[in-house]
């Protein structure tokens, strides 16, 4: 017995002191809750909490499209052109510009836009949309593996969530926050919803036409309410419509003219071809 009573004795000499307990919060306070939070009242709260939820920050495509892998620049000198031909039913394929032949091969744009009145982009350009097809603004292997990336991305989002998120996006939002005075952002205008189809891991990416009708920037159209006091209502429903499909100059017109006095705010009409989601928008407007 003695030795156990010896090796009890030990342990209870070798315990080490407890820490002191840390110290914790009263129960009525708020660890995220500010003090400017505090003391807004609960219509304000709501709706900061709203636009937190809609996300109206840079990092949202919808108002901020960044050069990316996902988002295929097209370089199409008839935007209109190219709408009309997907609403009619066409397969767009998407072609990757020319290859120069080097130095010694290659032709002088400036040039030859000096002889004869015309840039060799914009007629590679014309004359491709008079076969179908549209030229991606960036290289065979980008446009490859940037096709790939969008096909899976596309079909991922339509397994997962039930919905559409490919667009082409006609026309962009060149535009400056209130007080900044060097960089913008571009947010896209029309969103024209369109499928890519590819044969073969070795054939072109096609374009088509996706059973979704046409929408206008709905995200962006609320960042311009909020922030700078610009309404478009008549956006926010079914878009003016041509022949076939949007009258994609009609859209940019209004857009135009209900910008025209805000600085740094222009209307490009550049194409996108890139996955869009409207998830953030439907959950605020719910």
């Amino acid at each position: 017995a003695a030795p156990t009573e010896a090796a009890a004795d030990a342990g209870e000499v070798g315990l080490p002191p407890l820490d002191a307990p840390p110290g914790l919060p009263a129960f009525d306070s708020d660890a995220e809750e500010t003090t400017a939070d505090a003391e807004l009242q609960p219509a304000e709260r709501l709706e900061r909490w709203k636009r937190s939820l809609l996300d109206l920050s840079k990092r949202n495509r919808m108002l901020n499209v960044r050069e990316s892998r996902t988002a295929i620049p097209i370089f199409c000198p008839d935007p209109a052109a190219l709408e009309d031909l997907i609403a009619a039913g066409k397969r767009i394929r998407i072609v990757p510009p020319p290859e120069r032949t080097g130095a010694d091969g290659e032709i002088d744009k400036d040039l030859r836009r000096l002889r004869t009145g015309e840039a060799l982009d914009v007629k590679f350009a014309a004359d491709a949309l008079g076969r179908n097809e549209v030229v991606a603004n960036t290289d065979a292997k980008s446009l490859e593996k940037g096709a790939i990336e969008l096909y899976r991305k596309a079909r991922a989002d339509m397994e997962e969530g039930g919905a559409n998120t490919l667009f082409l996006a006609l026309g962009m939002l060149r535009w400056r926050p209130a007080g900044e005075q060097v960089r913008s952002y571009r947010a896209p205008l029309i969103l024209l919803p369109v499928k890519l189809e590819r044969r073969s891991a070795a054939s072109p990416p096609y374009l088509t036409k996706h059973d979704d009708d046409p929408v206008f920037n709905l995200t962006l159209l609320e960042m311009l309410r909020q922030d700078f006091d610009i309404n478009m209502p008549d956006l926010a429903g079914d878009l003016p419509a041509d022949e076939n499909g949007v009258d994609v100059a009609k859209v940019w017109a209004r857009v135009r003219d209900r910008v025209r006095d805000v600085a740094g705010f222009e209307v490009v009409e550049e194409v996108t071809l890139s996955t869009f989601s409207f998830a953030k928008y439907l959950m605020w407007k719910d």
